[in-house]
């Protein structure tokens, strides 16, 4: 078995308990050192993402302005915000008067994030959704192709999924598209990752032994893992673009990372990125 699959098949409040375990020494010296950064949450917190926090941070915040258009009075939806990670760069950065709304299904990371920056920063909000999902929230009570976004239609400029989608099923997918269409204001902006299978990155899935496989295919997706189906999962390019262009979404650019196996320094991010615009 290898440590990726052992990883799906412990709990998450297990992974959880372990993350805080493997780096309580680091957390704690910088703790007692002073060296914790504001709006940084402790390393043993940190349930998603790849790399340094503040890092990709800043990398996504230069995508959205170079690709999005980003401008202070925009309003976003960080949909799968997590301990905060995307909204760190957009504070002091959003006029006063525009709000910042951050989903998420792991309750730790909503409570972190209303602790540490909406007490400070108030126009950034974030909230607990109980949605089920069989790697992050098993005890989940709400299904997520039924889930409907607690906001009004047109009422975003931009909205952003990093790393959401690719631990999504079908019919999840497709109704976060459709609220995705609701709540975006005309000519408004969407970027969201997937891992894409069209023929470059499966035959280069196929000959490179250090990427990530997608061994079951179920029809428009394929699965890493039938035990914990939500671990990782990667959509073919046609479905994508077939589910986008019905919701009203065009897609404006798509930027393949290098989970295939696509060299690094032509490809710098893992995940493929799609920027669409209603």
């Amino acid at each position: 078995m290898t440590l990726r699959n052992l990883f799906y098949k412990i709990s998450p409040n297990q992974r959880y308990y372990i993350r805080r375990f493997i780096y309580f020494p680091y957390d704690f010296y910088e703790n007692i050192t002073g060296k914790k950064q504001k709006y940084i949450p402790p390393r043993g917190m940190v349930f998603t993402g790849r790399g340094d926090y503040l890092k990709q941070a800043n990398i996504f915040f230069q995508y959205f302005k170079q690709y999005c258009d980003l401008q202070p009075d925009y309003s976003i939806l960080d949909i799968g915000s997590g301990v905060g990670r995307m909204a760190v760069p957009f504070i002091g950065y959003l006029n006063d008067d525009v709000n910042y709304e951050g989903i998420d299904i792991v309750k730790t990371g909503v409570d972190w994030c209303n602790k540490h920056i909406s007490v400070t920063n108030p126009q950034f909000n974030f909230i607990h959704s109980d949605i089920y999902n069989d790697l992050y929230n098993t005890k989940g009570i709400i299904k997520g192709e039924a889930y409907t976004f607690p906001y009004k239609e047109n009422k975003f400029d931009l909205v952003f999924l990093t790393s959401v989608f690719t631990h999504m099923l079908q019919a999840e997918v497709e109704q976060y598209i459709k609220e995705i269409s609701r709540v975006l204001k005309p000519n408004g902006y969407c970027l969201a990752t997937f891992f894409i299978l069209n023929k470059e990155s499966e035959t280069l899935m196929n000959k490179t032994e250090d990427t990530f496989k997608f061994p079951y295919q179920q029809g428009d997706y394929s699965l890493m893992s039938l035990d914990t189906k939500t671990a990782n999962v990667a959509y073919k390019q046609e479905w994508i673009e077939s589910v986008l262009k019905e919701n009203g979404l065009k897609i404006e650019q798509m930027r393949f990372g290098f989970w295939s196996g696509r060299q690094k320094e032509n490809f710098p991010d893992f995940q493929d990125i799609i920027i669409m615009k209603k």
